[in-house]
């Protein structure tokens, strides 16, 4: 009788195989990775059965092992698929492809100010600055407050010729 996940008696098993590596996962890793796979295993059509790609070992018979060649590298593409594990390739290089895209393809450094560059942004600042300062200057009515914006104004004055 075919055997869906469902009806599958997995407490019988410690390990299963691995399709990729072929070596044995405990059950407990072996879901956590392929579960969502193996519960596609519904019966639902006729190629929806744990017992069309596995069997018992037959030298130890709580390990659970692929029938054949043919039904590891079924189950290994069906776990590609649902993006449970990357594709071989990714596996066998040992690098995603966002990673081997960065290393391919790595940001460009960020540009290095010169000397020059930073006295003009340090010029266009203090301009930005003054044109502020003038327009407080313009709306306030106490003198107190005008004289320590006329001095400031005056400070950036004299700093900003230094730099030209």
């Amino acid at each position: 009788m075919a055997k869906t996940y469902k009806t599958f008696n997995w407490n019988d098993f410690i390990c299963i195989q691995d399709p990729v590596h072929q070596m044995y996962l405990d059950t407990e890793n072996y879901f956590n990775v392929y579960g969502p796979l193996l519960e596609t295993f519904d019966g639902a059509d006729a190629d929806s059965f744990i017992d069309l790609f596995f069997e018992s070992s037959p030298v130890h018979c709580s390990i659970l092992l692929f029938k054949d060649e043919e039904s590891r590298l079924d189950f290994q593409y069906l776990a590609i698929q649902m993006k449970l594990i990357p594709p071989i390739q990714e596996i066998c290089e040992g690098e995603s492809k966002k990673q081997k895209n960065r290393r391919k393809h790595p940001k460009k450094p960020k540009r290095v100010l010169t000397i020059k560059h930073h006295h003009q942004l340090r010029s266009e600042q203090m301009l930005k600055t003054l044109d502020k300062l003038g327009r407080q200057l313009e709306n306030e009515g106490d003198p107190n407050i005008r004289k320590r914006i006329n001095d400031k104004i005056q400070r950036l004055t004299k700093e900003l010729e230094k730099t030209r």
